[in-house]
């Protein structure tokens, strides 16, 4: 391959293997058809009765108190702000990388942002850098699990400790990764998950918080789903912060379960990029993992180096991944 002209230039494809439907995501089965038929023919779209079963296991597989479903991963993470009191005046921390989502509701809380740098390998907020950022008003630091790959929590929350600022985890793109032994999510004070068809565990459109603060779970409660604080309303919430019955539970009660298994069938991919892309003459290849480059060290699909249909993959020069 490595005196072959690019494939881009007519020369021979780098991977001449049949994917099969290795790279088709999300993954639906008959089952999660029926699931979403039966929510249609009883009418149930505007419930949220499989919500809050949908809650119940996604805390169940994160060990966790509380789960609280929402519309998309920035509502739940725009809810995990307030919780948090983020407010007028204040100040979050967080990467540029994806601030749509991670940082930018502050703005609708009336604070402000500011960004921290990343670690060049990992793409994750850097803890080096993470205390220059920190002023008297900086109220929540939002470390990302960009592409999958864990930050550094243990010195994240070492210096959050240290300031008495709450740690909001976004874990849109790390469903099932691990830092050392633990479950992503369940390290800062609360976390945020995007659930819509583009993530690893992908029932539609949604996002789910995550607590073991009583405090915070009630405050998020209190924000969208107000409805659940009396004891005689209908389960009601504020428009754009509830999870929809329709659009993301019934999906998402089948396929927690299923969950780790569907999770290992992704470093298949990643695999099948990684051997032709060593003979790339440019000396490309899929950048795995830090130290220790090339372990499935988080146990998540884009951790292992493939985000969907590749539209995310990060690619390195070789010497970057020793």
């Amino acid at each position: 391959m490595a005196n072959s002209e690019l494939a881009l230039l007519g020369g021979p494809k780098a991977v001449q293997t049949d994917p099969e439907d290795m790279f088709t995501w999300p993954i639906i089965t008959e089952e999660d058809e029926q699931a979403v038929l039966e929510v249609l023919r009883r009418g149930g779209m505007s419930g949220t009765d499989v919500t809050q079963e949908f809650e119940r296991d996604f805390a169940d597989w994160h060990g966790v108190e509380y789960a609280v479903g929402h519309s998309s991963g920035t509502a739940a993470l725009q809810a995990a702000m307030w919780a948090c009191g983020v407010g007028v005046g204040d100040e979050v921390i967080g990467p540029s990388l994806t601030y749509w989502a991670s940082v930018l509701p502050a703005f609708s809380l009336g604070a402000g942002i500011v960004f921290g740098e990343v670690d060049p390998m990992t793409l994750c907020l850097d803890p080096n850098d993470l205390e220059n950022r920190i002023t008297e008003r900086t109220k929540a630091i939002i470390p990302v699990h960009y592409c999958g790959y864990p930050c550094d929590m243990d010195a994240i929350m070492e210096i959050a400790e240290k300031h008495d600022i709450k740690v909001i985890e976004d874990v849109s793109h790390a469903h099932g990764a691990h830092y050392k032994g633990r479950l992503v999510g369940t390290i800062g004070h609360c976390a945020g998950f995007s659930v819509m068809s583009g993530k690893a565990l992908a029932v539609g459109e949604g996002g789910m918080f995550i607590t073991n603060d009583e405090l915070l779970h009630e405050r998020v409660i209190a924000w969208g789903h107000y409805g659940r604080t009396t004891l005689w309303a209908h389960q009601r919430s504020l428009p754009g912060s509830v999870a929809e019955a329709l659009r993301g539970p019934p999906l998402g009660r089948l396929q927690v379960p299923d969950a780790p298994v569907v999770l290992r069938l992704r470093p298949r991919a990643a695999q099948a990029l990684q051997g032709p892309l060593r003979g790339d003459p440019e000396g490309h290849e899929l950048f795995l993992g830090p130290a220790g480059g090339r372990a499935w060290r988080a146990r998540s699909p884009a951790a292992q180096g493939v985000r969907l249909r590749l539209w995310r993959m990060v690619c390195l020069p070789r010497h970057l991944c020793s």
